[in-house]
C-alpha cells in the first residue's frame, strides 16, 4: 500500500475515533484507542487477504468431498457421463435453441437450469439436464465441468455470467466460455475474467434485421456480408481478442449462400412483376 493510502487510511481511523470519543463523551484518548483499533483491523485484513484467497482451491476440494454430486438431481444423464462436450448454462429458449443445433451435429451436451419448469421442458424434450445453480461449482461437477470443452453461458445477466467465470477461471481454465452480456463494458469486465468470447445479442438481432432491409432494396449480399463483417469486429475484435477468441466472420460459405439465393430470389420475384406489368 502507498504512502498516500497509508494517510488516507490514519486520517480516518482518527475520524472516526474521534467521534465515537465525542458522541460517548468521552476523553479524546478514547479516540486514540478507537483510531488504533481500527488501524490494526485494516492491516490484519490486508495481511490475511492474499492468505485466504490461497485457501479457495483447497475449501472447494474439501467441500466436494463433504457434498458428494450424487445430491444434485440429475435427468437424462448417460451412465459413462461425458467426455469433452459442451455445457449449456440455462435452459430457457436460447439455450434450448443452442441445445436443438448441437443435438443435430452430434456433439455432446447438457444443460444446467435452475428454474423447475424449464428444466422438465428440457427433459421432457430428451435433453440430459441438471438441475441447480450454474453459478454453484457442486452443479458444474454434476455436468462433469472437469471433462467439458466448452461452456455456453445463454442468459446476459451479469450478476450470473461473472461469477461463473470466476470459478472456471480458478478452478477449470482449460474450459472455454462463450458468454451473453447486456453492454460494452459487461462485456469487457468478462474478458477480464477469462471468458473466452462475447456476444452482444441485442448487436446481433440488429444486424439480422438490418440485413434483411438491405437485402429488400437489393443491396447485393457480398456488400451486406461485408458491411456486417465490419462491424462486427470494430464490436468485438478489441475484446475478444484479448483471449485468443477467433472472431466468427459472418461470410460463411453457408450464410453466403444463404444470403445469396435470398437476393436471387428477390430478383425473381422482381423480374417476374415486371414481366406480368408488360
Amino acid at each position: 500500500m502507498g504512502i498516500a493510502s497509508d494517510v488516507v487510511l490514519i486520517v480516518v481511523a482518527a475520524f472516526i475515533g474521534a467521534i465515537v470519543a465525542r458522541k460517548l463523551k468521552q476523553p479524546p484518548v478514547l479516540g486514540y484507542i478507537i483510531a488504533g483499533i481500527v488501524l490494526s483491523a485494516a492491516v490484519i485484513s490486508m495481511v490475511l487477504t492474499p492468505f485466504i484467497s490461497g485457501l479457495t482451491a483447497p475449501l472447494y476440494s474439501w467441500n466436494r468431498r463433504r457434498k458428494p454430486v450424487s445430491a444434485v438431481k440429475l435427468a437424462n444423464i448417460p451412465d459413462t457421463g461425458f467426455t469433452g462436450h459442451t455445457i449449456i448454462g440455462g435452459g430457457g429458449r436460447t439455450g434450448q435453441h443452442a441445445a436443438r443445433v448441437l443435438a443435430q451435429s452430434g456433439v455432446q451436451f447438457v444443460i444446467i437450469e435452475q428454474d423447475f419448469q424449464r428444466a422438465e421442458a428440457c427433459r421432457a424434450s430428451g435433453h440430459p439436464v441438471v438441475f441447480g445453480d450454474v453459478r454453484q461449482p457442486l452443479v458444474l461437477d454434476a455436468a462433469d465441468i472437469s471433462e467439458a470443452k466448452l461452456l455456453l453461458l445463454t442468459v446476459p445477466d451479469f450478476l450470473i455470467t461473472r461469477p461463473v467465470a470466476q470459478i472456471i477461471r480458478h478452478l477449470h481454465p482449460h474450459v472455454h466460455v462463450v458468454a451473453l452480456a447486456d453492454t460494452q463494458d459487461e462485456m469487457q469486465a468478462l474478458h477480464n475474467e477469462g471468458v473466452y468470447m462475447v456476444i452482444l445479442p441485442e448487436m446481433e438481432a440488429g444486424l439480422e434485421v438490418a440485413t434483411q432491409g438491405l437485402l429488400h432494396y437489393g443491396v447485393p449480399a457480398p456488400e451486406i456480408l461485408q458491411y456486417m463483417d465490419n462491424v462486427r469486429q470494430q464490436m468485438y475484435a478489441g475484446a475478444n481478442q484479448l483471449n485468443g477468441a477467433r472472431l466468427v466472420s459472418p461470410q460463411l460459405g453457408l450464410r453466403s449462400q444463404t444470403l445469396a439465393s435470398l437476393a436471387e430470389s428477390d430478383d425473381g420475384r422482381a423480374a417476374g412483376n415486371s414481366a406480368d406489368v408488360h
